[in-house]
This record gives C-alpha cells, structure tokens and sequence, in this order.
C-alpha cells in the first residue's frame, strides 16, 4: 500500500516529502539492477526487466483503481496522481521495450471508458508524464488502440493543458519519426481532428510544404516520404471541416502533385497520383 499512501494530497506542495518520493521512485527503479551486479546470473526471475516493469504496473493499475473508488465515494481528491505520472514515466524510460508497458496502457484506455472518475483520472496521470516518457506512451497508445473512442476518453484536451503532448502529437510523430504503422497514423489524424481542427490544419499545411518542396522529394527516403503521404491523404478527408483554408489546402496539395509527377522516380510519380 506504499503507492495509495505516496499517493495522498498531504505529499504535494511539500518539498520535503517529494524529494522523498523522487528518492524511492528511483530506489524502486534500480533494483534490478542492483540486485543483478550482486547476485551475477543467481538471481530471482522476479528481477529480470520485464518481470519487475509488469509486476510494478500491475501494482500501479490496481493502485489507481482503489484511489478512484475512494475518490468517487468522497466525491474529493483525497489521493492524486502525481506519484503514479512519475513512476509510469521512469518504468517507461527504463525499461521502454517491456511488453508490459502496452498491456498497461491498453487496461488504461479500457478503464478510460467506464466512468467520468476513470476519464479524469487517467487524464491527470497522461497530462502530468515527464517528456521522455509521453513519446513511448503515445506510440503504445495510438499505434495499438482500435477503439477510438477509447482514445478520445483517455486524451480528450490534452493538447491545450500540455505542451509536451501537442509537441509530440503534432509535430514528433507524425513530422520528426518514421514509423511503419498504419493504425498509428489513423489513429492520430482522427485524434487532432477531433482534439482541435485548426491544429490538423496547421499540422496539414506545414506538411504539405515539406511535401511539396523539390529538396523533400528528392533527398528523403521514400519510406519516410511515403509516411507522410499517408498522413496528408487521411488529413485531405477532413477538408470539410478547413473551410476558412481549404482553397490554400488544394493549392498546395496541387502544386505537390505536380512536383510529384516531374519526378524521375517512378515511386515518387506513384504518391503524386
């Protein structure tokens, strides 16, 4: 019950006491490998990666089940989520290729769904992660989630209550990473859209510009061109809603079409298409 205790109001705003939390966050954090170098090859199984990470976010999913359920019962924050945004952020940096961070995260958009308690919890534990943590998050999050509603539920207002979640949304992902997953994409265009449409039409403009520059098409790889094909194409189908801009939309989107096409590369004449 260490975690529901750190959890309590009566450790925020005092120095002292989140100095403490930090220092047994990190203790917990080590372990593993403290107990390696000690014990070489004989140690127990419990202490391998992904053995602890799933056995500190089970820890951590059933501790913030109790502390919604008293918090709706006293219809007051008794217990908050500083702690837990923490310690999810410091499991995620520390041990990022653990499957167990994706089964977490798919428990949590499921809970997302069940009451208003759950939706703004959760949201309190997304919108406080440390920035190292949110990219690995949002990439479990959006690349395996085929509910999006369960998407909504769990990020709804993100975007304007942090800035570390607007960078990586709309600009890390879909502009500075290469990643080979339709559903992620699906998943974050329908996201932004439905998060605040003059982000999807910032984001879709300055996409377009990348697109369309001759420098882009010829000197990027084609499978990171591509993925942002992917990305401008879903974007185009929420036009109706860009109507203030819409008539700069097609013009870009046009004029990359045609940088497409005088193209040597038939690929690259392809996405123009």
């Amino acid at each position: 019950f260490s975690f529901i205790r750190l959890s309590h109001m009566k450790y925020y705003g005092n120095d002292l006491k989140i100095m403490g939390m930090d220092q047994y966050i990190q203790q917990l954090i080590s372990l593993p490998e403290k107990v390696a170098n000690r014990m070489k090859l004989n140690f127990c199984k419990a202490f391998k990666a992904d053995a602890y990470a799933a056995n500190l976010l089970m820890s951590i999913l059933k501790t913030i089940h109790i502390i919604v359920h008293i918090n709706g019962r006293e219809k007051t924050n008794i217990y908050g989520f500083s702690f837990i945004s923490k310690l999810i952020s410091k499991i995620a940096g520390n041990f990022k290729t653990s499957p167990a961070i994706k089964c977490a995260i798919k428990v949590l958009s499921t809970q997302a769904v069940q009451t208003t308690y759950h939706q703004e919890s959760i949201r309190d534990i997304m919108k406080c992660l440390q920035r190292n943590a949110i990219e690995i998050v949002a990439v479990e999050a959006f690349g395996n989630e085929t509910r999006k509603q369960c998407l909504l539920k769990m990020f709804n207002g993100i975007c304007k209550s942090s800035i570390e979640w607007k960078f990586v949304l709309t600009k890390k992902l879909p502009l500075l990473t290469y990643i080979n997953d339709d559903l992620l994409i699906d998943n974050l265009v329908f996201f932004i859209a439905h998060e605040d449409i003059s982000l999807m039409d910032d984001l879709l403009m300055e996409m377009l510009a990348i697109w369309s520059t001759k420098t882009h098409i010829s000197d990027t790889p084609f499978e990171q061109h591509f993925y942002v094909t992917k990305f401008i194409v879903l974007m185009v189908a929420y036009l109706p809603n860009l109507k203030e801009r819409a008539a700069d939309i097609r013009k870009k989107l046009f004029n990359g079409v045609q940088m497409h096409f005088s193209s040597s590369d038939d690929k690259l004449r392809a996405l123009g298409m």
